[in-house]
């Protein structure tokens, strides 16, 4: 159950929110009991010193105390009822401190059995057990015009103790109240948190192979869940597009090979057909020799871009001699060119070095020389150049041939994406796209530069080895 976030989080506003009111609850307790306890306490103080007063007999300053008076007050102070949290009576007596003997009492105070203290350091306020009556607040006042003698004023606690019971009781059931509070409203705010991770839940959980078009509304999400669902969104465009592509790729490869295979089919049956000489034989299996070659070209051509699905972190590399590299690969097309009557020119500095595969770095420098050549007419012209520009090397590969049209520009790079003219050319329109993969694994880049009639150029970045 404690796996539910949903009830983790109504657990913690149960937890923050129970612990405030139960905190809150406590000073409120204290508090009222406190200025209860308070006002019991200055109650007491005022009948006595009003007592005080009374007894006093101005009249004689030798006797200032007139226990006749004094005896006749305690008695109707000590039978009127008061209502101090409740109607309690007040206990009164009149005490002798050198005597250690009462003096006058009020008439409730036979029924206390209260014993005689020992009255040295004796408190301001205390707190007596009656027996039957319970606790006691007592009130100790010594009788300034008369310093051995002390004025005893004490009334019971039960008002006090029930109000604090009441106050006790009230306060648990507002608790109560307040931590059932909290997790219903706990729970109804982390189900309206969580409603936008249902309803990513939702999304992914109705995204299949075959339906990659759902995304989240970005806009009806929270601000602290809009990053999330702008991800998620972003995944999903990932996803649909790498879906996309691997099933252009599929039905691109599939007709790649159903071609050759369907070419050897139709010759063979034809040749078995009927009884045939020998070297009508040895032209059918020349035939399908052709197209076992051109399917061996492309099995390695597909096993070079399956290996190139790698991270650049996962290609070992060493440094290379890219301007080197450059010169051999000309060297390799220059028969070819010549035969041709392509120029081919080269603009190299010497000494660039990058860190990298070489055999990819070779694929680089090929295909893209090749495309070239291939793609230039009689007369023409093919450039290969490349220099250091701070920590990056730029190389490029321009032609002067007929240019690539705008509208196939953004494909090049595509899997068995071929334009027209290409496709009179040959091939299976997977050299750009391994080209592009071995660039992005050194960590470089390629752009095509190209206008319909006036050539192309293909151009490379990669890092300086350092």
């Amino acid at each position: 159950m404690t796996r539910s976030l949903r009830t983790r989080l109504s657990l913690w506003a149960l937890l923050l929110f129970g612990a405030t009111q139960a905190v809150i609850s406590i000073l409120i307790y204290l508090a009222i009991t406190t200025w209860l306890s308070g006002q019991l306490e200055n109650s007491l103080v005022l009948i006595a010193e009003q007592l005080a007063a009374d007894f006093y007999n101005e009249d004689d300053p030798f006797h200032p105390l007139d226990m006749e008076e004094a005896a006749i007050l305690l008695d109707t102070a000590g039978t009127t009822p008061r209502v101090y949290l409740g109607e309690e009576p007040i206990y009164l007596r009149l005490i002798d401190l050198p005597g250690r003997r009462g003096l006058a009492q009020s008439p409730t105070i036979y029924d206390l059995g209260i014993p005689m203290w020992d009255f040295d350091g004796m408190p301001r306020f205390e707190i007596v057990d009656s027996g039957t009556n319970g606790d006691l607040l007592m009130h100790n006042l010594r009788l300034s015009y008369d310093p051995s003698t002390i004025l005893q004023a004490g009334i019971s606690l039960r008002g006090l103790q029930a109000a604090r019971g009441a106050i006790a009781t009230t306060l648990f059931g507002a608790l109560l109240v307040a931590v059932f509070a909290a997790w219903t409203s706990g729970a109804f705010l982390a189900d309206r948190a969580l409603k936008p991770i249902r309803a990513i839940t939702h999304a992914a959980g109705a995204t299949s192979e075959t339906d990659l078009t759902r995304r989240l509304d970005v806009r009806a999400a929270d601000v602290e869940l809009r990053t999330l669902a702008e991800t998620f969104n972003a995944m999903l465009e990932r996803i649909e597009g790498a879906f996309r592509r691997q099933k252009q790729f599929t039905a691109d490869a599939a007709h790649e090979l159903r071609t050759p295979l369907a070419n050897m089919q139709a010759r063979i049956d034809v040749t078995l057909s009927q009884p045939r000489d020998a070297d009508t034989y040895r032209s059918a299996l020349e035939s399908a020799g052709e197209e076992v070659g051109r399917l061996t070209s492309l099995t390695t051509l597909l096993l070079r871009l399956a290996r190139g699905e790698l991270q650049p972190q996962d290609v070992a590399k060493s440094p290379v001699d890219l301007s080197l590299l450059l010169d051999a690969v000309s060297d390799q097309f220059a028969p070819a060119a010549s035969e041709k009557g392509v120029t081919l020119r080269r603009q190299i500095a010497p000494g660039l070095s990058v860190r990298g595969d070489e055999e990819r770095l070779i694929q680089i420098a090929y295909n893209l020389i090749d495309n070239a050549v291939k793609y230039t007419s009689a007369g023409g012209s093919v450039t290969v150049t490349a220099l250091a520009e701070g920590s990056e090397i730029h190389f490029s590969i321009a032609d002067t041939g007929a240019g690539i049209p705008e509208a196939d520009q953004a494909r090049v790079f595509d899997r068995f994406f071929r334009v027209d003219r290409a496709r009179r050319q040959g091939g299976f329109g997977l050299g750009l796209a391994i080209v592009r993969q071995n660039v992005e694994l050194h960590g470089g880049t390629i752009l095509l530069i190209s206008r319909e009639g006036r050539g192309s150029e293909f151009r490379v970045v990669l890092p300086v080895f350092r």
